[in-house]
This record gives C-alpha cells, sequence and structure tokens, in this order.
C-alpha cells in the first residue's frame, strides 16, 4: 500500500510537468491538448490523498473496535 502512494503522489507532479513542458517548447498546437488534460492534474493528486483519507478513517474504525472489546 506505502508503495503504491509515494508512486501516486509522484505521477500527478510528473504528468504536470509533461504537460506544460509540451505547451511550452510545441506551440499553439498543443494548447488544446494542454487545457484538456489539465483537470487531469489535479485528479492525479487527488487520489493518493483521497486513499490516505480513507486509511485513516478505516484505522480509527479499526482502533474504536478494539476499544470497545477491551471495555469489554
Amino acid at each position: 500500500m506505502k508503495e503504491n502512494l509515494k508512486i501516486g503522489f509522484c505521477i500527478a507532479p510528473v504528468f504536470c510537468a509533461l504537460l506544460c513542458l509540451m505547451r511550452l517548447f510545441a506551440g499553439d498546437v498543443t494548447s488544446i491538448v494542454f487545457y484538456a488534460n489539465l483537470p487531469l492534474c489535479f485528479m492525479f493528486g487527488a487520489f493518493p490523498a483521497i486513499a490516505l483519507y480513507k486509511k485513516v478513517i478505516s484505522l480509527e474504525e479499526e482502533l474504536k473496535d478494539l476499544k470497545t472489546k477491551l471495555n469489554s
């Protein structure tokens, strides 16, 4: 799980850098591609953060269950 999250956090900056470099050096032809794929940068950045949030929620639920079992 940790390795997948590390890779996920690296994909967004690399993809955004690729889009920006393509837009910078390729000219006007790539402006459509740049603006069409720009939302993917935000999506690629959000997926690992959402996965971390879900992991925290599941760990909190497991901790709550363990506390109730210990108190019983």
